[in-house]
């Protein structure tokens, strides 16, 4: 049994069918798609987990759904609370772009975002990480204006 069939079928069981399924999922995928995985968890099953029209569980599907929907339910409030120790916001631009536009939208992003400083990052390769305020203060001692 494949975990993303299972959360297929939790979207298809929790919004009632299959292209409202689709309509709310966070990612892009084709009805037809999600058509097919959702006849290879039944195959992979033995059972028929719901009627299509009109959109009605089975008892193998209310089974099934009330098993997954904890985890499917919990998973992105767990992902939440662990991000939430550091939340970030990312921001990718090319690197043509001046360092001192991207750190004025950070800044002005930052006080609706966290306490804690925002950081930029020049060239992944590079790893160079310095804080905004950081740069501020090496502006003023240079007589830059930001």
């Amino acid at each position: 049994m494949n975990i993303h069939h299972l959360e297929l079928f939790y979207y298809v069981a929790k919004h009632g069918g299959i292209a409202a399924a689709v309509r709310k999922m966070p990612y892009g995928i084709q009805q037809p798609a999600v058509s097919g995985q959702i006849a290879r968890l039944e195959e992979a099953l033995g059972a028929k987990l719901f009627n299509r029209r009109p959109f009605s569980l089975l008892p193998a599907g209310v089974e099934l759904f009330e098993f997954i929907k904890p985890f499917f339910d919990n998973v992105e409030k767990v992902a939440g609370r662990i991000r939430g120790a550091s939340q970030q916001l990312r921001i990718a631009a090319p690197s043509i772009r001046p360092a001192r536009l991207c750190s004025r939208i950070i800044t002005a992003c930052s006080p609706a975002l966290s306490d804690s400083p925002p950081t930029t990052s020049r060239g992944s390769a590079s790893r160079r990480r310095e804080t905004v305020a950081s740069r501020r203060s090496r502006s003023r001692d240079h007589g830059d204006r930001q």
